[in-house]
């Protein structure tokens, strides 16, 4: 089993819309069983979710911590 643990992702930095994620997660997040993201994934709520949507697509479970930054997302 292959875990990848990141932490301080801040997509909406590199990412302006749910289009270009895909791009995000092939460059930045290697293939895995799990992913667990330990906080701070982005700013944006919609960013946020469309991540964490797409993400879930391609690991067989995803685990995550909110960030101060993510305790802002509404």
């Amino acid at each position: 089993m292959k875990i990848y643990l990141t932490s301080d992702l801040h997509i909406d930095h590199y990412c302006d819309n749910s289009t270009e994620i895909p791009h995000f997660i092939q460059k930045f997040l290697p293939s895995a069983d799990i992913l667990c993201v330990a906080g701070d994934t982005a700013d944006n709520p919609k960013i946020f979710i469309d991540f964490y949507r797409q993400a879930s697509k391609l690991y067989k479970s995803v685990f995550l911590v909110f960030g101060n930054h993510d305790l802002t997302v509404q």
